[in-house]
């Protein structure tokens, strides 16, 4: 709403005016209290309306780029398990709270983490597992297995062992633990495209006597198609549980999580770097083993492209030297606003005082009329000042116009730098559909001619052929 600058229309303000003084004092009176009221109140209203707009923008366009960033983004879910508090076997300080880390970072990344520690007994493992496939069933996604804890290998299987398994003969072995194969059978079962299991299971043998069949370590598995399975040490090796708060994996593990634009691939090599380098330096020889049938891209914190991350945020970056600047700028039109005010009384106090000397001079005049010209000279005098004061107040307005318009500027270029982050966010998140899209048409394709090459290996049956035999004739 535009605010008009308003004169009183009343016969009586309007009447012709007698003296000077009548004159000045209508001006004084009437005209000046409404021009500063006017001016007050729309300055506040800019102020006000300024802050809102601010405000109430930056909070839609974050919404709604957090509604199409939601809509556009793979469903993600993880199952993680870490077990501790061991009856029958060695305890573990570390997995416990490599599980709990690894459901916080793993939610951070958007992951729905369906977390579990100190699972006692098999069924509840294979309780555990059965609904997180039936998830995955009803919403295919990125699906992650993280288990930490005792595991075995026998007869070339492996094995998951629950907190209070009772493992007396090697025949407990099939009725106390969770074969991995069963998980893997879930999985297939579900359906879905991209699995990512991480199995941190090799610390020690967890049964102090030897048996034939049990070896070290845990036997390599090959990879389904679309899965990526990851080892925290090589087949027949036995991880370091380590020193401080993790696993020595898991540690390096987490480390590089939230990295920003860094491939599955490229993180597997990372962390094996790192705890190749770091048994080293603890005199022993641990180093993470991967196999996988994943042809796609996948990156736990966003396969942003390095240079369009940059730009995101030097965008960013700038948006908030905007912001800050925009809420500087505001708090100084409030400071002059306020100080307007002050000035505002001051004002009114000198006008206050020029009527009432202004009366008074048109008393004098009136009871002798050799004091008119003096009175005239006085009057003049306060006509000056009452023009010095009208160029005071018209000086207040222009610096506060020119104000709320660089307030204004600032933040149009805002809004112009918040368009630019919700369109490279928008096309981020289409690159990765793109790339999901092409992984799953990757995997179809591997499937049918998975399907076709053992199609072609069934042995089919010779075709019968009809013969002729030449039968000598009777002798």
């Amino acid at each position: 709403m535009k605010l008009q600058h308003h004169r009183p229309q009343s016969s009586a303000s309007l009447a012709p005016l007698k003296t000077l003084g009548h004159h000045w004092g209508w001006l004084c009176h009437d005209y000046f209290p409404h021009f500063f009221l006017q001016i007050m109140f729309r300055k506040i209203i800019i102020i006000v309306f300024s802050f809102l707009t601010v405000h109430h923008f930056s909070f839609a366009q974050m919404a709604s780029v957090s509604s199409a960033t939601d809509k556009n983004k793979e469903k993600r879910m993880a199952l993680i398990i870490g077990n501790s508090n061991y009856k029958f076997a060695p305890s573990l300080e570390n997995p416990k709270n490599d599980a709990r880390d690894m459901c916080v970072a793993l939610e951070k990344l958007g992951f729905e983490v369906f977390c579990y520690q100190n699972q006692k007994t098999k069924r509840e493992m294979k309780e555990a597992v059965i609904r997180f496939s039936e998830k995955l069933s009803s919403q295919h996604g990125t699906a992650l297995f993280f288990y930490a804890g005792h595991g075995m290998q026998v007869k070339g299987e492996n094995y998951l062992i629950p907190t209070e398994a009772e493992l007396r003969t090697e025949a407990d072995i099939e009725d106390e633990t969770l074969n991995v194969n069963y998980l893997m059978a879930q999985l297939d079962y579900s359906k879905n495209p991209f699995n990512i299991i991480i199995l941190d299971a090799c610390r020690n043998n967890p049964v102090s006597r030897s048996w034939r069949s049990v070896s070290r370590g845990l036997a390599p598995i090959d990879a389904p198609t679309g899965s990526v399975i990851l080892f925290s040490t090589a087949p027949g090796k036995e991880a370091f549980d380590g020193k401080g708060r993790n696993g020595l994996f898991t540690k390096h593990l987490l480390n590089v999580l939230p990295t920003p634009s860094l491939s599955l691939e490229e993180m597997i090599k990372q962390v094996s770097r790192g705890v190749i380098q770091e048994s080293s330096q603890l005199g022993i020889n641990q180093t993470p083993w991967w196999n996988s049938s994943f042809t796609g891209k996948f990156c736990f914190a966003g396969c942003h492209d390095p240079a369009q991350a940059q730009e995101l945020e030097r965008i960013r970056k700038e948006k908030e030297q905007l912001e800050a600047t925009t809420r500087r700028a505001q708090q100084e039109s409030q400071e002059k606003q306020k100080m307007l005010a002050e000035q505002e009384a001051q004002f009114k106090a000198k006008q206050q005082a020029l009527e009432a000397q202004m009366k008074q001079l048109e008393a004098a005049s009136r009871q002798s009329s050799t004091g008119q010209a003096q009175a005239n000279h006085e009057l003049a005098s306060v006509k000056k000042k009452l023009e010095i004061l009208q160029a005071e107040r018209l000086k207040k307005p222009e610096a506060q116009r020119r104000q709320q318009e660089e307030i204004k500027r600032l933040d149009a270029q805002r809004k112009e730098l918040e368009q630019k982050v919700a369109e490279n966010e928008a096309m981020s998140q289409r690159l990765s559909q793109l790339e999901r899209e092409k992984a799953e048409k990757e995997r179809l394709l591997e499937m049918e001619r998975t399907k076709k090459r053992a199609s072609e290996d069934v042995p089919q049956a010779a075709p019968t052929r009809s013969r002729n035999f030449h039968i000598p004739p009777a002798l």
